[in-house]
């Protein structure tokens, strides 16, 4: 069986969205759409390792079951917008959440 992967970077309100960004409304009606149909084939993958992405792994996407992939920027873990190490194990307990690594920087 093949899998749809969604990539987003942050979820939120931004001055100025990259392509892989998605506001809060816009993410919830894709994941309700989603929802209706077989949450096993669908994965959301999370670049960078932003921290608005924690609260909609946790509360919305694992509850609902789906799958989600976070890849981190090492040399970011605990800095400002980004996810802490706290965070990232709370994730990584929860089953339905992998963590991986882009490396220790990202060069735009």
């Amino acid at each position: 069986m093949s899998e749809s992967v969604f990539i987003f970077h942050k979820i939120g309100t931004f001055h100025e969205a990259a392509w892989e960004d998605v506001d809060h409304q816009t993410f919830l009606e894709a994941v309700c759409t989603l929802a209706k149909m077989n949450n096993s084939s669908v994965c959301f993958s999370f670049d960078d390792g932003n921290s608005s992405i924690f609260p909609y792994v946790k509360n919305i996407l694992h509850p609902l079951g789906f799958k989600s992939k976070i890849f981190v920027i090492s040399s970011l873990i605990g800095s400002t917008g980004y996810l802490d190490a706290a965070q990232l194990l709370e994730l990584s307990q929860l089953g339905s959440c992998e963590i991986g690594s882009l490396g220790h920087s990202h060069l735009d």
